[in-house]
Order: C-alpha cells, then sequence, then structure tokens
C-alpha cells in the first residue's frame, strides 16, 4: 500500500506524468491513518501520492479493464503491486502488456516474490521486517524482538524499484523494447541489512540485540545526559582517546582492556556502564559542544518537532506544503535527490507540484484524452465502470491551472 505509491509519487517528483488507477472504493491507504487534524483524511495516502492524477476504474468490468489497457498501450511504465493470483484474474502479466505495448516498463512489487510458497500471502511492513530478520536484531539486548519506528520494507523496495525503472527506461533508449521490473518487499528488507547479514555468513553465528550499539564500532550508541539523550560514535583511536579525556576518565584511555576498538567490542557491557555514569554527569548542550570541537560524531536525539526547527534541515529544505481540498494545509517530505548543473550555484530538489488527488479527481479529463466521447463517458459513469468524485473540485482545479 506504500511501496508502490511512494515510488510513483518519486517518479512524480522527477518530472513524469503519474497516472493512479484506483477502485470505485479507493485504495486501502485511504481508510488508514485518517487524522481529523486533516479532515478525516488519511495521511499515509497524502504523503505517498502527491504530484499524481487519478482515476478510478473498476478492473472487474471488462468496460474497466479495456479503460486501463488503453493507458498501458499508451504508458512508458507501469507499476502494479498486485498479489500474483489477482494480476493473474485480471489477465494484468507483461506478456499481455507487451502485447499492447512493446515499449513498456512494466515494474512488478509483491510481497514475497512473484514465485514460492509464500507468493500468494498478503503482507505490510511488520510482517517483512519479522520474515526478513530484522525485528530480530532490534530492540533492548535482553528485551523482545522490536519493529523498527518507520516502514523499512516499504520504503526501501519503493526507492529499489525507482532505481529498476529508471535503468530500464535508459536500455529501452539504446534497445527499444521493454522490459519487467521486480521488486519484492522481503528481498528489498534483506537489501537494507546487507552488512549484517555478511556478519552472519562469515560467522555462522546469530546476531545478538544491541539496542542502540553497533555491532562494529564501541561506543557508538545513545547514551543519557542529564536533560536528554545523545548519539555517539567513536570510529577510531584517536577518537576514544579524545573521548576518555573529555569525560575526565583518562584512565579507561590507558586500560588494556579497551586500547582496541576490537577488545572493546569483547568488554562491551561493562565499558558501556562505566560510560552510561560519565555521560549522565553532563547536560546535552555542554557534551556535545565538547565532542564536537573534538571531532568525535555525536548528536543530540531529537524529537520531529525538534528536527524540523534545526538549521541543517531547514538548509536543506526537504520538505513542502500544500494545499489539499479537503485536508487543507499539508506538509510532506519532498524529493531528496538533488540535482543541478554544473555551472549552477544551488541545487534544487524537485518536488510535487500539486497534492495528493481526491479519488476518481481526474476520471472524465483522462478519458476524454483517451478518445472517449462525453455520451460514452456518461454511459461507463452509469455503468459503474468508472467513478468521478469530488466533480466541484476538479472543476476548480481545471480553471486555476
Amino acid at each position: 500500500m506504500l511501496a508502490g505509491p511512494y515510488c510513483t509519487k518519486m517518479l512524480a517528483d522527477m518530472g513524469a506524468r503519474v497516472i493512479k488507477v484506483e477502485p470505485l472504493q479507493g485504495e486501502d491507504s485511504r481508510r488508514m491513518g485518517s487524522l481529523p487534524e486533516l479532515g478525516g483524511e488519511s495521511f499515509l495516502y497524502l504523503c505517498a501520492n502527491t504530484g499524481k492524477e487519478d482515476i478510478a476504474i473498476d478492473l472487474t468490468k471488462e468496460e474497466g479493464r479495456e479503460v486501463l489497457w488503453q493507458l498501458i498501450s499508451r504508458a512508458d511504465v507501469l507499476v502494479e503491486n498486485f498479489l500474483p493470483r489477482s494480476k493473474m484474474s485480471l489477465d494484468l502479466v507483461p506478456d499481455k502488456c507487451f502485447e499492447q505495448n512493446p515499449r513498456l516498463v512494466y515494474c512488478s512489487l509483491t510481497s514475497f516474490g512473484p514465485s514460492g510458497p509464500w507468493a500468494d500471502n498478503p503482507g505490510v511492513d511488520v510482517i517483512f521486517q519479522a520474515a526478513g530478520g530484522l525485528m530480530s536484531i532490534t530492540g533492548e539486548p535482553e528485551g523482545e524482538p522490536m519493529k523498527a519506528g518507520a516502514p523499512v520494507a516499504d520504503m526501501s523496495a519503493a526507492f529499489l524499484a525507482v532505481a529498476g525503472i529508471l535503468a530500464a527506461l535508459y536500455e529501452r533508449e539504446k534497445t527499444g523494447k521493454g522490459k519487467v521490473v521486480e521488486v519484492s518487499l522481503l528481498d528489498a528488507i534483506l537489501t537494507v541489512q546487507a552488512s549484517m547479514i555478511t556478519m552472519y555468513f562469515a560467522t555462522g553465528r546469530d546476531l545478538p540485540r544491541l539496542g542502540t550499539g553497533s555491532p562494529v564500532l564501541v561506543p557508538s550508541q545513545m547514551f543519557r545526559t542529564l536533560d536528554g539523550y545523545i548519539a555517539v560514535s567513536v570510529f577510531n583511536e584517536r577518537s576514544w582517546q579524545r573521548l576518555c579525556q573529555i569525560l575526565g576518565r583518562e584512565d579507561l584511555a590507558h586500560d588494556p582492556r579497551y586500547d582496541s576498538n576490537d577488545k572493546r567490542i569483547v568488554e562491551r557491557e561493562k565499558l558501556v556502564v562505566d560510560l552510561a555514569q560519565e555521560f549522565f554527569r553532563f547536560e546535552t548542550a555542554e557534551i556535545t559542544v565538547a565532542l564536537e570541537q573534538a571531532r568525535i560524531p555525536v548528536i543530540k536525539v531529537l524529537s520531529y518537532s525538534e528536527v524540523f526547527t534545526s538549521p541543517q534541515v531547514n538548509q536543506n529544505a526537504v520538505t513542502g506544503t500544500w494545499v489539499h481540498p479537503v485536508a487543507g494545509q499539508v506538509t510532506t517530505v519532498g524529493n531528496p535527490i538533488r540535482l543541478r548543473d554544473p555551472a549552477d550555484e544551488w541545487s534544487t530538489n524537485g518536488g510535487p507540484t500539486a497534492p495528493a488527488p481526491c479519488l476518481g479527481q481526474h476520471t472524465r479529463e483522462i478519458l476524454a484524452e483517451l478518445g472517449y466521447s462525453p455520451f460514452e463517458i456518461e454511459a461507463l459513469l452509469e455503468q459503474k465502470a468508472v467513478a468521478c468524485h469530488d466533480e466541484q473540485y476538479s472543476t476548480t482545479h481545471r480553471k486555476a491551472r
């Protein structure tokens, strides 16, 4: 529900024209994450669908599928995230699509892969974090497996799909032929963990949960201060010596148990307890400034309210604000990819030019563009093969454009 929409949102951010095809009742994410602050609209839907047009089609009806086939015959890219059995029932398979459009790039986002014992199982992010092992290495050492706070599988699959689509489009420019791009959310969550999985295969041992700690650096984790939390990482021996000096613990710097990173990893538990006591003597601002001056990576653990008032995030200008006809003012993340000409001083991270569309907002316009007459459009609406909702907004939006 998020991987496909966010993939196409990023393509829209980069200048593609994206037409979202939804069932007449709307996709499931419209009914998840609704907030009264957004007029009852879903924050999941609003963040992942900016800059798109929207057509509502009943693909179970032959007349509805014909509209989709006409869209496919004109498209450069098709992105779908059906379960394999659903895709087969609609005959929405690559071979049929390439008959309609040999230059099509067909991107299929699946839960567990196009084949195999789990292929037809549905899933959401928590399922992939469990199936891919991420939950097993996340959490406190003596605690239970823990889910990462953000939808890691969905978002990583979206990014991989964008990369695959762009590579396929580039190859098409040379060969003139379309391509199938396949990304599963299970594979995406494994890819995120590539370094950890390499460690597993090298040692043959399951990895322990380390809380905020690192398996390859000690100390490299969160510590509590008198008034908050900081994240600190000591990445070489010079940094270790400087840290001990700042904490007033030169004895640790000269302790043979801790005079290399490998030894500190072995002695992690006792050393972290000692360091935690020292960090708790400082206020966040005091210790952060001291560590920054010593060129040791450090940052206060920020809440969202702090993140988006920080000077660096504001300098990066990664968010954008739009006005949605129902939700009102909506702020979300734009495109983090920055492109600039060599002669330009400033890069730009192109972002959405319009808010997420209402359900069926562009149905009439798209059908007319496909060659349907006003009479034929009305017939499709009466047959409930398509739907056009929020017509008043659609008309207002056309005039504004």
